[in-house]
């Protein structure tokens, strides 16, 4: 969500979806294009909410690049970009409306896990081919993520950033003891003020949240998480680098302790909030706060998609029966 009214998402029937009165209703944007063979993959981003694009990946070897100026209800094909594999995920971080990025991945069934990286600078009219892990210039495949400058993040089998615009990846080095191995690494989120913060589960267990004030450059230690919000299935969202919000999906030491976590001190302390509605069934997939109010959780269910909305941050929710094929 941009705002307490206007984002967009994606349902399994509905790659693309916009809303603009909170969730109520969504409407199905996604664009309609002939030719489309089967197993092709259509994923959107959007940088605001006029300003998107969709990609079509298809199993043929090629992605469809199509651009949208008032928040889906028109689109324009920009390019078709050949590509290796056709048969992995896809990654899209915009820096701003010009510079953006995609990575293709294979699926890594018959074949190591492999990616390459596409940039354009002209709004996704044209794409090159910046850098691929086979001619060793990608250090790895992995997903993206980008800061408002222009600094691509590369999150995989470690950490490396990118401060020319992806010609050239350093190392980024945590302050870690040499016995701490770091098993899963979150994306990098950042905020107003250079501010941010990185979350690391390490493979002996504990799970490290680390802050930066100075966009990234250095990060320092901030506070090792409760046991509950270690495992590969928390979902973690912050507000700043005070405040944030977290779901463990039952992963942690007690499965059945599926609950809602608030801090308000930068993850010294987190409070646990006793969820108003039921999660026992539910797998949480995202967890969305656009301020110390409102936020939304969005998840998957046996009979499909789940979204719920609350205005008091956190400490209770409502479940949006929306319309426009997000529950299906």
């Amino acid at each position: 969500m941009f705002d307490e009214k206007n984002g967009y998402g994606e349902s399994f029937d509905c790659p693309v979806m916009v809303t603009s009165n909170s969730g109520a209703t969504w409407i199905d944007v996604t664009p309609q294009t002939s030719g489309n063979a089967p197993g092709t993959k259509v994923s959107g981003y959007f940088l605001d909410a006029q300003t998107g694009w969709t990609f079509r990946l298809q199993p043929e070897k090629s992605v469809t690049i199509l651009g949208t100026q008032d928040g889906g209800q028109s689109w324009s094909q920009l390019a078709t970009v050949p590509v290796k594999y056709g048969d992995g995920a896809l990654f899209v971080v915009f820096s701003d409306a010009r510079h953006g990025w995609f990575e293709e991945t294979s699926a890594g069934i018959n074949s190591p896990f492999s990616g390459e990286l596409f940039a354009t600078g002209d709004g996704g009219n044209t794409w090159q081919r910046v850098a691929s892990t086979e001619q060793g210039n990608l250090p790895f495949a992995g997903s993206l993520s980008v800061q408002k400058d222009g600094t691509i993040w590369l999150i995989g089998a470690g950490i490396r950033k990118s401060t020319n615009g992806d010609k050239t990846w350093s190392q980024v080095n945590l302050p870690l003891s040499a016995d701490q191995k770091p098993e899963e690494v979150s994306k990098p989120v950042f905020f107003e003020n250079n501010d941010g913060v990185i979350i690391i589960q390490l493979q002996e267990g504990d799970c490290l949240l680390y802050t930066t004030h100075d966009a990234g450059r250095t990060w320092s230690f901030q506070s090792k998480l409760p046991p509950a919000l270690r495992g590969s299935g928390v979902v973690y969202d912050f507000l700043n680098n005070r405040e944030g919000w977290a779901i463990n999906n039952g992963t942690g030491p007690d499965p059945s302790a599926k609950a809602l976590f608030v801090t308000r001190d930068g993850g010294y302390s987190w409070q646990t909030v006793s969820i108003n509605i039921d999660l026992k069934n539910k797998f949480v997939k995202e967890i969305d706060f656009v301020n110390s109010k409102v936020g939304w959780i969005t998840y998957n269910q046996s009979t499909g998609s789940g979204l719920a909305k609350s205005i008091n941050g956190g400490i209770s929710w409502e479940e949006i029966k929306t319309e426009g094929g997000i529950l299906k």
